[in-house]
């Protein structure tokens, strides 16, 4: 199974991390937005698990099942994503994953990448 751990913080003015939107009329489905990954390196998490954590010696404070990626553009308003000026210089072609918050996904420690400047493990197997 394919797995991916984010670190992905509570913003300021909300318990809730950056990018991350509950779907509306659907329960437990999220949409986490806007990750610089490959559409297709990203598609292989589909049916895999995904974790998102504070820091990376943080265990995962949520996660669930990955149901669906899609390409989002920093510079084309959706339900999901609003156009921030301050995105203009980054690489606009990015990844949103859906995911079902499921109970594995909490508590999970961070494995993969975990060199000081890592915000991702990388999408990796897990045996």
């Amino acid at each position: 199974m394919k797995i991916l751990h984010l670190i992905n913080k509570p913003t300021e003015d909300s318990i809730h991390a950056k990018g991350m939107t509950k779907v509306k009329d659907e329960t437990n489905h999220y949409i986490s937005c806007c990750w610089d990954f490959k559409l297709e390196e990203a598609k292989t998490l589909i049916g895999g698990m995904i974790f998102f954590h504070d820091t990376k010696s943080e265990r995962s404070k949520l996660g669930g099942n990955v149901v669906d990626v899609q390409a989002v553009r920093l510079d084309e308003e959706t339900e999901f994503h609003k156009v921030n000026p301050e995105d203009q210089n980054k690489k606009q072609s990015r990844v949103m994953f859906k995911f079902e918050i499921t109970p594995e996904g909490r508590e999970q420690r961070w494995r993969g990448k975990d060199h000081s400047m890592s915000w991702t493990s990388g999408i990796i197997d897990l045996e």
